[in-house]
């Protein structure tokens, strides 16, 4: 009898660690690329790409036709969810799968033919906007128009996986680049305050390269989005600090102000991109480390032993707080947090920091004493934030 029971059970293990597998087989994995038909142009056969030549691939590959092949077979395929129906107790019956982050909410859409429409047998509970998932389906050339973009394909699925290692992965990298970014505030205040004693002129020109990158990220941010609201919003945040300054005399607070709201979507930013691509991630973390650094620079002021260590606390929570407050509102918000939100914040904080550039940074720079330092700091800041930018734009 314990004979038969335990060849019961080694049966039933080998079926059960058979399933992954079994499953692997009967829905085999496709990549996003797939999708499409193979497009009859091929930009990189053209001797002189001309502008006129590269719109044409542009509109060649929006139009690709879904691939007739794949209709009607069993897939697996993984992407970003976007829902679309859901009872009253939040279980998703419906929703979009999507190639990248952000795709249709916080980022225009893919092309139809990059769409996938998925219907479940029953409501799911558990499934977040944006969460990154594994669907086993079949796949059908079936188009729909949903309020978040149409789609070429639909996919009846069997089973659905969280890509949970990946996504555990993600999380971890997201939030070590974004606390390191936010640290570097932290670190060039320790920078400053050592650079300080050992060389004025050396201090003088870290100080106008952290105005100069204020400067640059103020009229940066503004030109992204240059519409009415994102000039009043720019305008309204330099005349509110000017407007603090009178009343409280807050030398160093208004900057720290000013930082911490620029740095809250900076902050979300990198933390979002890094979930999606750790390597963008890691990319725009860099760009962000080297204005931080001349940022925290600025930070610095001439007190007593004590006041320094509260000026190392006050830089420790510029960096920290908004790089925790992005991380929350990424894990809590991203379903209803947009891009535009956090264009405006960046705008407001945009005009704060030209303000404390111009009535704070500089002014330690003693610029009418030191013409040449402190015009030598801005340059070298605008071009290092010129450079950091193409090699975003290029990444």
């Amino acid at each position: 009898m314990m004979h038969r029971i335990r060849q019961f059970v080694i049966v039933i293990m080998i079926l059960v660690s058979m399933a992954p597998l079994s499953l692997a087989d009967d829905y085999p994995a496709i990549t996003w690329d797939q999708l499409l038909m193979q497009s009859s142009m091929d930009i990189s056969s053209q001797d002189d790409i001309s502008p006129e030549i590269l719109q044409s691939y542009i509109d060649a590959q929006d139009k690709r036709l879904p691939n007739p092949m794949l209709s009607g077979k069993n897939v697996a395929i993984s992407g970003f969810v976007v829902p679309l129906e859901w009872d009253q107790n939040s279980n998703i019956s419906e929703f979009l799968l999507v190639p990248y982050y952000g795709a249709c909410i916080h980022v225009p859409p893919p092309p139809k033919n990059q769409i996938i429409h998925v219907r479940l047998k029953e409501g799911l509970s558990g499934i977040q906007t944006m969460d990154n998932l594994t669907v086993f389906g079949t796949l059908n050339i079936d188009g729909n128009v949903s309020e978040y973009g149409e789609s070429d394909y639909s996919l009846q699925a069997e089973s659905i996986q969280h890509d949970t290692e990946h996504k555990q992965q993600a999380l971890l990298w997201a939030a070590t680049l974004t606390l390191i970014s936010g640290l570097a505030i932290c670190i060039g205040w320790l920078i400053g305050h050592w650079i300080q004693y050992k060389s004025m002129t050396l201090m003088r020109i870290l100080l106008s390269f952290s105005a100069g990158t204020m400067i640059y990220l103020s009229l940066a941010v503004l030109w992204i989005q240059m519409n009415t609201l994102s000039i009043g919003l720019w305008m309204f945040g330099f005349l509110v600090l000017l407007v603090l300054n009178k009343i409280l005399h807050a030398q160093g607070k208004l900057t720290v102000t000013a930082l911490m709201i620029h740095n809250i979507p900076e902050s979300f930013v990198i933390f979002s991109t890094a979930m999606m691509n750790v390597w963008l991630g890691l990319l725009l973390a860099v760009t962000v480390i080297c204005h931080n650094l001349p940022l925290g620079c600025g930070l610095v002021l001439p007190t007593s032993q004590q006041a320094r260590k509260r000026q190392f606390y006050r830089a420790l929570f510029t960096g920290i707080v908004p790089a925790c407050l992005a991380i929350l509102m990424y894990l809590f918000l991203r379903s209803v947090l947009s891009l535009e939100y956090l264009i405006h914040l960046s705008a407001l904080a945009g005009g704060m920091m030209l303000y404390v550039a111009m009535k704070e940074i500089l002014p330690k720079a003693e610029p009418l004493q030191n013409k040449q330092s402190t015009i030598l700091g801005m340059f070298v800041a605008l071009i290092v934030m010129t450079l950091l930018t193409m090699l975003i734009t290029m990444g």
